[in-house]
């Protein structure tokens, strides 16, 4: 999730859940939105924490972007 493959883990993981379970990446994106917004301060409420860290650059990276404003 944190480490130097996570990305391409990522990638691999929306690849399988698209190819295997016919998942809409887009909407997978939106999920990972969503989640981001909704737990971003779940684990530490000052956002000091490596998971708000995550959330952040999540809602930043262009995929997500571009699906929640497609």
């Amino acid at each position: 999730m944190y480490g130097p493959e996570a990305a391409q883990a990522e990638r691999d993981l929306l690849d399988r859940i698209e190819a295997r379970l016919g998942y809409d990446r887009v909407a997978l994106l939106v999920y990972r939105a969503a989640y981001s917004l909704i737990t971003a301060n779940a684990y530490d409420p000052t956002g000091q924490d490596g998971h708000c860290a995550w959330c952040v650059a999540a809602l930043n990276r262009a995929d997500v972007t571009k699906a929640l404003l497609g």
